[in-house]
């Protein structure tokens, strides 16, 4: 049981549901912590917010737990057959996935200066691959410019894809986080020979919210889209919660319905009840 009392907690395996001294997660909570704030020093995993332990506890508990295919089910892939998490393997089963995609992102970002393309989850299936863009913000709380980005990489990818946008879509800064994330996962299903698809896992309690919301932005991104073959799938965490209520997944599914940013309004804390009623009858 995650405690979510306290915002922000120092030790981030506080925060995490399974194989909590992976070395992933310590590599994750040295490079990405707070500075100049209330919390120095303390790493961003750590956070209530923090969507790369939400990443983490869902997909690393279906993989161990041997379930990622309700993951595949709600993004409409075929069986899972590999697993990245930010571009690492979490074992050896998956090294191979793992060095072709470091190959291809060096192999373009890597010839510029900065931090190259870090895909949040690589999730192979026996016939596609999919890259998967994850977001997670607060309820009924407006996403700040969820997916803006610098655009300095726009040059290389267009010149590489040149059908990877419609011609007349000139400023990528708004979509630019979709748009390499979808480079990638054509690029990748070229290389590996598996149909690319470009997923967006985002929040649905504030998948509407403000005066430009994610589903604008959205859709905005898959009407840009040019002539490449890609399939571009929306889902949101809440999606997969309801996917494993009958799963018998007990922990990720209590963790998922308890997570204070997937939470919001009367229809959210109805859809909780139902699910703690499904848990009940589940385990009788």
């Amino acid at each position: 049981m995650i405690n979510w009392e306290k915002p922000v907690v120092p030790d981030y395996r506080g925060r995490i549901l399974v194989d909590q001294g992976n070395p992933i997660l310590a590599f994750k909570a040295s490079r990405d912590r707070f500075t100049q704030c209330k919390y120095p020093g303390w790493p961003c995993l750590g956070s209530k917010n923090s969507e790369d332990a939400l990443t983490w506890n869902v997909f690393r508990y279906l993989q161990i737990a041997g379930r990622l295919d309700l993951t595949a089910d709600v993004f409409g892939l075929s069986k899972p057959t590999g697993l990245l998490l930010w571009g690492l393997a979490t074992g050896k089963k998956d090294e191979n996935l793992q060095y072709d995609v470091g190959e291809m992102l060096r192999s373009v970002d890597g010839r510029r200066r900065g931090q190259m393309t870090e895909p949040d989850v690589i999730l192979a299936g026996r016939k596609e691959i999919a890259v998967i863009e994850c977001k997670l913000g607060e309820p009924d709380k407006q996403l700040s410019r969820p997916w803006k980005g610098s655009g300095k990489r726009w040059d290389d990818y267009r010149k590489d894809l040149p059908g990877l946008l419609k011609p007349e879509v000139k400023d990528v800064t708004p979509i630019y986080q979709l748009v390499r994330m979808a480079f990638y996962a054509v690029k990748l299903g070229r290389k590996l020979n598996l149909r690319p698809v470009l997923v967006s896992l985002s929040n649905q309690a504030n998948w509407k919210i403000g005066k430009c919301p994610p589903i604008r932005q959205w859709k905005s991104f898959v009407a840009s889209v040019g002539s490449v073959d890609i399939r571009c799938v929306s889902a949101h965490w809440q999606d997969i919660e309801r996917k494993c209520a009958d799963s018998g997944l007990d922990e990720l599914v209590d963790y998922l319905a308890h997570h204070p940013c997937l939470r919001r309004g009367v229809d959210e804390c109805v859809a909780q009840q139902q699910l703690t009623i499904q848990l009940t009858n589940h385990r009788r």
